[in-house]
């Protein structure tokens, strides 16, 4: 197992995971919106977050996190890496390594 990946989202110790799915009392000032949509009494929505987690990552996302954690970055879309690089001043997004192609004998830029 890679460092840092747990078997079980409940193991992870940042995560609210335990108290989602209904497993620890964590005390949040709100429960996200997110998670209030997914089911329509105040009991059901643990058992829909858990129900989430049963389905295996895909290969090519559990692929994209890996890449994206081993250079340091946030997996995520164009919007949410823009703005971690706001607010965290470095760069968030991977990008090729090496030097920028040049442009072929009378192509332009």
């Amino acid at each position: 197992m890679r460092p840092g990946l747990v078997t079980d989202p409940g193991d992870y110790p940042w995560s609210g995971y335990r108290s989602h799915a209904g497993d620890a009392a964590m005390h949040w000032p709100t429960e996200p919106e997110e998670y209030r949509r997914l089911a329509a009494s105040s009991e059901a929505p643990a058992s829909a977050y858990r129900e989430l987690f049963k389905q295996p990552l895909a290969a090519y996302d559990l692929q994209a996190i890996r890449a994206h954690l081993d250079k340091y970055c946030a997996p995520g879309s164009g919007k949410f890496q823009d703005e971690i690089e706001a607010v965290a001043g470095r760069r968030a997004k991977i990008v090729p390594q090496g030097r920028p192609r040049k442009p072929k004998d009378g192509a332009e830029e």
